[in-house]
């Protein structure tokens, strides 16, 4: 048992069937598989795969006698390819596998775009830039819901997925961004600002070239900034 519980990203549930009684021995601090592993119970004791909170595990079972049961849940280590470090986004990988689907109708495409990023970097140095990107990707996760898509696509660009057909809502998407960053940043007297791109997503036609649509009104009006400078 002992060995069970040394590995990051595995839980160990003991379950006692004859007293109806769940103990959870969990080895590190997820409050969230805290918070909802009874309503997940049923599941993780019927399949092999769950998903919790958008993370996927996979569960094996240990039966110790006809009273006990041992589930150990690991998370999916494939989800870490696909994983952002910096701002615990999904990462440019993920976008490459989803980039040719062709599924989304309706939904809203945003790509953002750091104004001045270079110039953050250049004045304050790149942990100071660091800190952009992660209060962009922190403005971008706290404006959006938990059904919708952001992606890191490289350093000073971004990528959300909007499962909305209202486009109100994707252009208010991003000017709560912005509000956020101005709020924000200003305390640190870093200037930072975002331009953004937003495009119908249609069915037949790939993530990909919607993103290439959304890109060109992106530079539309980074264009239209640098007149009015």
């Amino acid at each position: 048992m002992t060995n069970l519980l040394t590995k990051e990203n595995r839980y160990i549930i003991v379950i006692l069937n004859s007293e109806k009684n769940i103990i959870k021995l969990i080895p590190n601090s997820n409050t969230k598989i805290l918070e909802n592993i009874f309503q997940y119970i049923d599941n993780i004791l019927k399949n092999n795969t769950i998903n919790i909170d958008g993370i996927k595990y996979i569960i094996s079972k240990h039966y110790l006698d006809d009273k006990i049961t041992i589930l150990v849940l690991e998370e999916d280590i494939n989800r870490l390819i696909y994983k952002d470090f910096l701002t615990n986004m999904f990462n440019r990988n993920y976008w490459e596998v989803i980039k040719n689907n062709k599924n989304y109708d309706g939904y809203f495409l945003i790509f953002i775009d750091i104004d001045n990023l270079k110039e953050i970097n250049d004045l304050h140095g790149h942990l100071v830039g660091d800190k952009a990107i992660i209060s962009t990707s922190d403005a971008i996760i706290k404006n959006i819901k938990e059904k919708d898509i952001a992606i890191h696509y490289s350093g000073d660009e971004f990528i959300i997925i909007l499962k909305d057909n209202n486009v109100d809502n994707a252009n208010n998407v991003v000017k709560e961004i912005r509000k956020e960053l101005i709020n924000k940043l200003n305390r640190f007297n870093i200037k930072l600002d975002i331009c953004s791109g937003i495009k119908k997503c249609y069915k037949n036609i790939s993530l990909n070239t919607t993103l290439y649509e959304a890109d060109k009104e992106m530079y539309k009006e980074k264009r239209k900034k640098k007149i009015e400078r």
